[in-house]
């Protein structure tokens, strides 16, 4: 009697376990929406968070790009917008750490440099 019981309390915690580190992993992210707002096609752009860098490829004059990140230690960002022209590296002005989520909206202004538009983080 008693082995049945133990054996379904031991699959619920570990059921348990398993979506709490799902729900860590899948909620606890920033969403950077990045909007081209120049003049200029982007032929790529780098986001840099921490010791994470992601290179995106072409975004157009007008087009949006989503980008999650999920906080694994305390960082900051920095935007490099590459064009056929130049590289212009931006140091954004926001801050994260683990466990932090929410949304950040970037334009890319006439001059390649990354600007916040708006940001909702929460802890």
């Amino acid at each position: 009697m008693k082995a049945p019981f133990f054996a379904v309390l031991k699959a619920f915690c570990v059921l348990i376990v398993i979506m709490g580190l799902i729900s860590c992993s899948q909620f606890n992210k920033i969403d950077l929406v990045i909007t081209n707002q120049s003049k200029d096609d982007i032929s790529s752009i780098v986001v840099k968070t921490g010791t994470d860098h992601k290179m995106f490829g072409v975004l157009k004059k007008g087009e949006k790009l989503t980008v999650a990140i999920v906080p694994k230690q305390a960082s900051s960002l920095v935007i490099e917008v590459h064009t056929t022209k130049k590289i212009v590296t931006t140091k954004v002005d926001v801050y994260w750490e683990v466990g932090y989520k929410g949304e950040v909206n970037i334009k890319i202004n006439d001059a390649l440099q990354a600007e916040i538009v708006s940001q909702n983080i929460k802890i």
